[in-house]
């Protein structure tokens, strides 16, 4: 169903993303002022779908449903289709200054001819999930943000070759109902104001490399946690251990500190104050390359590979702003986190086993 700018603006409402403007957490990002002139701009995608005068170039049939759909999110089918196409964008680029949503066209239609050909060749189902998931996208006309861009790193290696594999979005762990991925996209047009996020590939890639050949949609405030613990090797004063992992936001989080963590979140949620964690548990691999990288003069301090608490799983980087860092001082210590390195007010660390309080039944006389 077509959907106006207005409308657009309240659906933005309904999305929980953490998005941050000079330094400052945005509640709402459809009554930001600073993101204001992006939004304006997607919402004329939006309006001129609903004019009389526009609808021919702002609209199509798409064939797989029979829907009327918004141009920016019609799977090409004729040559007119195109012509129609590169027209609308003049339109909207003349008006708005930026289309920013034709992104959403032209991954759509790429990922449409990849898994119909990947299908052909493979005898895969790709395509029909496809085909479910744009037509959901064109029935609530949403607006996708194309997550194609990778870190990349080091770019004169493949991406299984890197120090540090999070440089590449990649498949980390296949489970019985789909998959968990990690990793980094940058320059992602919009990104604060977008519905979901379409990840796609960034460049070709080899059968060794099949694991960061990876296209998925994440909605824009997803709270990626897999609580399902998973082993993993860790370290700590340079001797191996045996840990268990679960996945909160986009970190690896050892399991009794994730337990902690999780109960103080939810205790600093109550009082207003969003907790999410940037760094947990780090391989040997990725702990090897930060200490490089602070060797050269880049980054911040950090330990010896084996002998950080960040491998031991019992460290955590938190994001920060004033209020939030005011908070954990006065309450961390209730679930057995403490501040531990002076220079570095974002590092916390379980020092404690945390217990949550039972309160007993009062015996009856």
């Amino acid at each position: 169903m077509l959907m106006s700018a207005d409308g657009y603006r309240e659906s933005l409402r309904a999305y929980r993303p953490r998005v941050f403007v000079n330094g400052a957490r945005i509640d709402s990002v459809a009554d930001e002022p600073l993101l204001a002139p992006g939004i304006n701009a997607v919402g004329v995608t939006y309006d001129f779908a609903l004019r009389d005068q526009h609808r021919t170039l702002m609209t199509a049939r798409q064939s797989t449903s029979g829907q009327v759909v918004n141009r920016m999110l019609h799977v090409n089918e004729t040559s007119t289709d195109l012509l129609y196409k590169l027209e609308a964008v003049r339109l909207l680029c003349a008006e708005s200054g930026c289309a920013q949503r034709y992104l959403t066209h032209d991954a759509l239609n790429g990922i449409f001819q990849a898994t119909a050909r990947t299908d052909a060749v493979h005898g895969t189902d790709y395509h029909q999930r496809f085909l479910a998931y744009l037509h959901d996208v064109q029935d609530r006309d949403l607006t996708l943000g194309v997550a194609m861009t990778d870190a990349k790193g080091d770019r004169s290696l493949k991406p299984g070759q890197q120090a540090n594999p999070d440089v590449y979005v990649h498949i980390a762990r296949r489970r019985p109902d789909g998959i968990v991925i990690r990793g980094t996209k940058a320059i992602v047009t919009g990104a604060p104001y977008m519905h979901e996020f379409l990840v796609m590939p960034c460049r070709t890639h080899t059968a060794e490399d099949r694991d960061f050949a990876v296209a998925c949609a994440v909605p824009a405030d997803a709270r990626a946690e897999v609580l399902e613990p998973y082993p993993a090797e860790g370290y700590r004063r340079g001797k191996k251990l045996k840990l268990q992992l679960v996945q909160i936001g986009w970190a690896e989080v050892e399991l009794e500190t994730a337990r902690a963590f999780l109960a103080m979140r939810e205790a600093a949620a109550a009082d207003g104050i969003d907790l999410a964690i940037r760094s947990g548990w780090r391989s040997h691999e990725r702990q090897a390359w930060l200490y490089q990288a602070w060797r050269m003069g880049l980054g911040n301090k950090a330990a010896r590979p084996g002998y950080s608490n960040h491998q031991a799983g019992r460290a955590l980087d938190i994001y920060l702003d004033a209020p939030t860092y005011a908070w954990l001082e006065k309450n961390a210590r209730r679930f057995g986190f403490r501040r531990t390195v002076r220079k570095e007010p974002w590092h916390w660390e379980r020092v404690k086993k945390w217990r949550p309080r039972v309160t007993a039944p009062r015996r009856g006389r």
